[in-house]
């Protein structure tokens, strides 16, 4: 067991307690990588100002190795902008951000913050000069979408991520509190989701049995549960965010729009089946032990080019058409089927039955159409 202890002073401590019931202390400075380290110091007042002490100093140690304080000990009043980036993506890591995620907001703020821009023109202050801060970082942000050719979707991650470094420097007085992210978003047109048949997706699974059995699992797992792709390609076994649990037979994946939440789907034998041969596969490759799926979470694309091979190489290609195809293929079978809605909401983890009745009337639209071109006149 343990608890943290609050304190002023940048940096963590934390009380562990020992199996003979012992409680000891454990640091971790103010930027400091990897886990809480021991002092061997059990836990009393006096050595938790011991431990105060020495966090405190690792401090200063910090912030001079970062220019931010002089030697005699004299805090800057000023912060340079590179600098604060390294103090907010330490935050984040300290916060158990995967490395993938504090490398895609380093990535947003290098597409923002021109290559060509003086590092001396941006110095934040706590004291003036906050507007005149805003007015740079927009100037940025408008020169960013002046010269990108980032499609909307990705100008849009850009500017969200980059925003949570804007909330940073708001969060530490070093400029008022604005939304630049809302203020220049671009518009997004939904795109049109074009369900496969479930001819269509047996061919396309038959055909990967044969050529790609790590893909072909994919698709399964697509086709038996409607993940989105995002999630199984990050998904593990026993280890959140989106977790699977074979002992219990259960799956549990992130709400997507309240990332806070969580929501649990059962496993059925079909799709245990899968999963255990998941497993195996997983096994045998160090490089991914623990994921479901043997690929990094980057791959997106290759997997969509994989699956629009397969359907050229079949017959079947139609424009718009990508593993969500099968998510939306799973919920026009449960419609079928005549599956009561609430039901359809939680196996399709939909944020509300809004979101499953508007599935639900483009499958009806679909259906009506069908119908009124199958009729037979004169």
């Amino acid at each position: 067991m343990a608890r943290a202890i609050k304190t002023k002073i940048p940096g963590t401590i934390l009380v562990r307690e020992t199996k003979k019931g012992e409680e000891y202390l454990y640091i971790k400075p103010y930027g400091s990588k990897g886990n809480h380290k021991a002092l061997g110091l059990s836990f009393t007042k006096k050595n938790l100002k011991v431990a105060e002490g020495i966090l405190e100093h690792k401090y200063k140690e910090y912030l001079i190795n970062k220019k931010l304080m002089d030697d005699e000990g004299n805090q800057r009043q000023e912060k340079n902008v590179y600098l604060l980036l390294e103090e907010f993506l330490e935050i984040c890591r300290d916060r158990k951000l995967s490395d993938q995620t504090v490398y895609e907001y380093e990535l947003s703020y290098n597409h923002i913050i021109s290559k060509e821009f003086d590092v001396d023109e941006l110095v934040f202050t706590y004291e003036k000069g906050r507007k005149n801060q805003i007015y740079k970082l927009e100037k940025q942000i408008k020169e960013y979408l002046s010269r990108t050719k980032h499609n909307n979707n990705t100008i849009n991650k850009h500017l969200r991520q980059f925003q949570l470094f804007i909330n940073f420097l708001s969060e530490n007085g070093l400029i008022k509190a604005v939304n630049l992210y809302k203020k220049h978003k671009r518009k997004i047109i939904p795109k049109e989701v074009v369900s496969y048949s479930s001819e269509e997706a047996n061919l396309i699974l038959n055909y990967a049995k044969e050529t790609d059995e790590v893909f072909y699992l994919l698709i399964k797992l697509y086709y038996l549960t409607g993940g989105r792709l995002g999630e199984w390609l990050n998904a593990y076994f026993n280890k959140p965010p989106y977790s699977v649990d074979l002992d219990n037979l259960t799956i549990r994946f992130r709400n997507k729009i309240r990332r806070d939440l969580f929501q649990t789907i059962p496993i059925f034998p079909e799709l245990e089946l899968v999963l255990r041969r998941l497993k195996e596969i997983g096994e045998k490759d160090p490089n991914y032990e623990g994921k479901v799926v043997p690929y990094n979470s980057n791959n997106k694309g290759l997997i969509n080019k994989k699956l629009n091979r397969i359907e050229v190489a079949l017959g079947i290609k139609k424009k718009g058409r990508s593993t969500h195809g099968f998510r939306r293929l799973l919920a026009t079978e449960l419609f079928k089927n005549d599956v009561p809605f609430d039901v359809i909401k939680d196996v399709m983890r939909h944020s509300s039955i809004d979101v499953t009745l508007k599935a639900y009337r483009a499958y009806d639209n679909d259906r009506v159409r069908k119908s009124m071109e199958g009729l037979k006149r004169g």
